[in-house]
C-alpha cells in the first residue's frame, strides 16, 4: 500500500467528490426529504483531514520505520550487553 500512495494521490480529487455529493443531494431533494446526519459530518471531516494528512505524510520516514521494524529482532540481541 505504501507503494500505491503516490499513484493513488493523483486520483484523489476531493473537490470533485464534494461537488458530486452536493449535486446528488439537490437532485434527490426533489424526490424525497433529505436529512444530513452523521455521514455528512464524516464526509466534511474527511475532506478537511485528507489534505492535512497528505501534507504531513512522509513516505521516507514510513519506509525507514518499516525497515527498522524488520531489522529490530536481529539488532535487539546485539545491543543488549
Amino acid at each position: 500500500m505504501l507503494r500505491w500512495v503516490r499513484h493513488l494521490q493523483i486520483w484523489s480529487m476531493l473537490e470533485v467528490m464534494m461537488l458530486g455529493v452536493l449535486v446528488a443531494l439537490v437532485k434527490i431533494a426533489q424526490l424525497a426529504s433529505v436529512t444530513p446526519g452523521v455521514g455528512m459530518y464524516a464526509l466534511g471531516s474527511l475532506i478537511v483531514l485528507l489534505p492535512a494528512i497528505s501534507l504531513t505524510f512522509d513516505r521516507r520516514e514510513v519506509w525507514d520505520r518499516v525497515r527498522w521494524m524488520a531489522d529490530g529482532p536481529a539488532l535487539a540481541g546485539a545491543e543488549v550487553p
